[in-house]
């Protein structure tokens, strides 16, 4: 149906070609339309060359099948009976020559299998008394170690714990030594201003002892100025007594002679107030 139905398509496009052809063309178109028609009808044999393809795909098989010629012959029961019968008359002596055979392998293999299995046995209490013996080994190996393990974790507990009493005490230590480079110098500066205080209280006696013999220098001056002073002062006393005395003896006669001794008196008692006065303001200079 397909092949016909390709045919009858081809058969319509061909009749429309050839009606196209039947105009005029010119080279081009008439060259594009063979091509046309080439290409058409590749895709027709294309086609064909699919459809003849699963059909013819068994060819072979089927010329190889058909070369064969099979032939069915038929055989009685009887006949099959009676060769039966034959074989087994033939192959009897053969099985009980086998049989015997293989029971008196079975009885070999027996007493072997007895044998290897006494040997096992015996192997296998031998091997259970070394087992016991590797066992009791190695629980006491293990007693040991475990021994051992305890000790060594006992002497590890102890080394740890001399470790830590050792860092405890290389603190303290560290701790000591640093409070006595402390003290150390604490005791250098309060030495230190120990030395600067004897300085300072040698410098104050010092000057104390200067200042009081400054001081005692000074009286000594003060002294001798006031004896010089007094001296002066008595020196001048004696003068006016003396003038007194003069005037007194001059003026007895006559009452204005009295008043100039009075006047005199009063005067000499204002000079030696001002002398006084004097006196005591160079004595306050000096001091100062």
């Amino acid at each position: 149906m397909l092949t016909q139905a390709a045919t009858n398509d081809r058969s319509h496009d061909l009749s429309k070609k050839q009606s196209s052809w039947a105009k005029p063309h010119s080279v081009l178109e008439n060259l594009q339309g063979s091509v046309e028609k080439l290409s058409l009808t590749l895709s027709a044999l294309q086609g064909s060359v699919e459809l003849l393809q699963p059909t013819t795909k068994d060819f072979t098989r089927l010329k190889h099948v058909m070369s064969f010629q099979r032939q069915y012959d038929l055989v009685s029961e009887k006949d099959i009976k009676s060769a039966q019968s034959q074989i087994a008359q033939d192959i009897r002596p053969q099985i009980d020559t086998l049989l015997s055979e293989a029971e008196s392998v079975m009885a070999k293999l027996l007493s072997e299998e007895q044998t290897l299995e006494a040997t096992v046995e015996k192997q296998e209490e031998e091997m259970k008394h070394q087992q016991l013996k590797v066992n009791e080994k190695q629980r006491l190996e293990n007693l040991h170690h475990r021994a051992g393990d305890e000790d060594r974790s006992k002497i590890d507990q102890a080394s740890a714990e001399a470790m830590r009493r050792l860092k405890s005490l290389k603190l303290k230590k560290d701790g000591l030594i640093r409070t006595i480079e402390d003290r150390a110098e604490e005791i250098e500066k309060k030495e230190h201003q120990l030395y600067k205080l004897k300085q300072d209280t040698k410098r104050m006696q010092q000057r104390k002892q200067n200042a009081a013999s400054d001081g005692t220098a000074q009286e000594s001056q003060y002294e001798i100025r006031k004896r010089q002073l007094t001296a002066e002062l008595a020196s001048v006393e004696l003068k006016l007594d003396q003038k007194k005395k003069m005037i007194q003896s001059k003026r007895r006669s006559t009452i204005g002679s009295i008043g100039d001794g009075i006047m005199s008196e009063s005067k000499k008692s204002r000079r030696r107030k001002l002398v006084e006065a004097d006196l005591d303001n160079t004595l306050g200079n000096d001091g100062m």
